[in-house]
């Protein structure tokens, strides 16, 4: 079992950062009133499916998962229409959870209206997306919508380590930490990310070669040098090409960096390379050229 499966929570309490809206959950499963249509939506790896699936159990839910994707179109949603309509036999509800729901066509999101007037007794609808956009207005209206927010790198440090702790996984706190750099607020891609780092080992110079990240180190001597040290600049950025790191990716890291350490003219410095290095053939070349104005 993967430990993203192993440590999915299951209760609101473990859910990590979306206080505000496990709260709400659970007050309304203990008032036993709440909408037959909700809307779970923020970035990938928050907690959307999971906390459709806790609030599922707790209501005694027959929890029915649907890929959007694979049932787009309006026959896919007829079929989950005329399951919605019978009672359960067991459960006391059915959860259909849609994940991804924004790629539903404009005609399955019309069929869906009906129902979500109606009020089917027995039937909870739960709406997953992470493009909210694409969610018509119609719908937005009709359903109780939550925004789920994106994990800091912190609560991603304090849950990765805890895991690390529980599964007496010998790690460092600079490794860990940059496991959770490298999911960019994704708690699931956090977890996997140390699946991987687990599998090719935890030392801080393994973990940087499987997740493609720079070291700290790195990133600190390339700063330093910048504007300072032309030839320093040119040979750091060759080691990091040469060392087979992603280019694009590494801006990015060295973005974030920069930014923690307030430096506005290299902050603008590198936002300008990462658009123009992104189909540029020679990026290794542009970023130097960048870097050593």
């Amino acid at each position: 079992m993967t430990l993203a499966n192993k440590w999915r929570p299951t209760r609101f309490e473990d859910v990590v950062q979306q206080d505000v809206i496990c709260s709400v959950l659970d007050k309304e499963i203990q008032s036993k009133e709440y909408p037959n249509a909700m809307l779970f939506t923020g970035p990938a790896g928050v907690g959307k499916t999971t906390c459709a699936d806790i609030f599922a159990s707790k209501i005694n839910g027959e929890i029915i998962m649907v890929d959007g994707p694979s049932h787009s179109g309006v026959e896919a949603i007829q079929e989950i229409l005329d399951i919605a309509q019978v009672k359960p036999l067991i459960k006391d509800y059915k959860c259909i959870v849609i994940d991804e729901c924004h790629t539903l066509s404009d005609k399955a999101w019309s069929k869906l209206l009906i129902p979500l007037e109606k009020d089917i007794q027995h039937t909870v609808f739960i709406f997953c997306t992470t493009d909210i956009q694409k969610v018509p207005n119609t719908i937005l209206s009709r359903v109780q919508r939550f925004d789920f927010k994106p994990m800091t790198e912190q609560n991603l440090i304090d849950r990765v380590k805890y895991i690390c702790e529980q599964e007496k996984i010998d790690i460092t706190d600079k490794g860990i930490e940059y496991i959770a750099k490298s999911a960019n607020g994704n708690m699931r891609q956090a977890l996997t990310n140390l699946d991987e780092c687990l599998l090719v080992g935890l030392s801080e110079e393994s973990i940087c070669k499987a997740l493609n990240i720079v070291a700290d180190d790195v990133m600190g001597e390339l700063y330093d040098a910048y504007g300072v040290d032309i030839q320093k600049v040119i040979s750091l950025i060759e080691a990091i090409y040469n060392g087979g790191y992603e280019l694009h990716l590494f801006l990015k890291q060295f973005l974030g960096y920069s930014i923690k350490r307030g430096n506005i003219k290299l902050v603008d410095c590198i936002l300008t390379s990462i658009n123009e290095t992104r189909y540029d053939d020679n990026p290794k070349d542009l970023i130097i050229e960048r870097l050593i104005v």
